[in-house]
């Protein structure tokens, strides 16, 4: 079973910005989505999402130490 919880949301004009933590239950799958969702007149015309898993990254990335901690 998956869960999730909301993390942060962000209003700017016709953008809603919202990002998610999902997991499951036993804890052995975790990970972010963030959804840019366009209204217009209140209604939602599109939404573009993008996922990412919580996991250590790989030996190269941290080789040549590309990204930090969050």
């Amino acid at each position: 079973l998956w869960r999730g919880n909301v993390v942060r949301t962000e209003t700017h004009d016709d953008l809603i910005v919202v990002v998610i933590h999902i997991f499951s239950e036993d804890q052995t799958i975790s990970l972010h989505a963030i959804s840019f969702i366009k209204t217009l007149n209140s209604k939602i015309i599109s939404i573009d999402e993008y996922f990412s898993d919580d996991i250590e990254p790989p030996a190269w990335r941290k080789a040549m130490r590309v990204g930090i901690n969050i």
